[in-house]
């Protein structure tokens, strides 16, 4: 029975490691502020070198979402360390509209620790309308 175990994590390994090469080349393109069209030749160049990319994952449209992933998390993890650490927080907001005119609310918070208070982008809500009622409820569902 353990060496069934242990079979079925290397499998496993195997099958989680090829993914996580591509979220890492994907998040590091995305530090970087590279285009997402860059990935399927990041990934071809891995592939060149003999890494283990796996089958999918490849295309710029599934990095768009693998990008929203990571944001999720880390935004959760941030939400998560605030209240854990009971700290206080001051909230930034600033209106926009896009390239095809559409009214956001920009959303940045301030973190108020004894040692820094960095200021963290932190949500980009598209407004349906530009009243106040609209903008507090925006907020507060982010």
């Amino acid at each position: 029975m353990l060496t069934v175990t242990k079979s079925i994590d290397k499998m496993n390994e195997r099958y989680i490691a090829s993914p996580c090469k591509v979220f890492n080349t994907v998040y590091s393109l995305d530090k970087r502020c590279r285009p997402f069209s860059d990935t399927e030749d990041e990934i071809e160049l891995q592939i060149r070198n003999g890494v283990d990319t796996g089958v999918g994952l490849h295309s710029s449209k599934t990095a768009v979402k693998i990008v929203d992933r990571i944001a999720e998390d880390i935004k959760n993890e941030l939400i998560t360390k605030i209240n854990a650490q009971n700290l206080k927080i001051c909230v930034i907001v600033d209106e926009a509209s896009t390239i095809s005119n559409k009214p956001v609310l920009i959303i940045f918070l301030k973190i108020e620790d004894c040692d820094v208070s960095p200021i963290i982008f932190f949500d980009l809500v598209e407004l349906e309308e530009q009243g106040a009622e609209q903008i507090y409820s925006s907020l507060l569902k982010s």
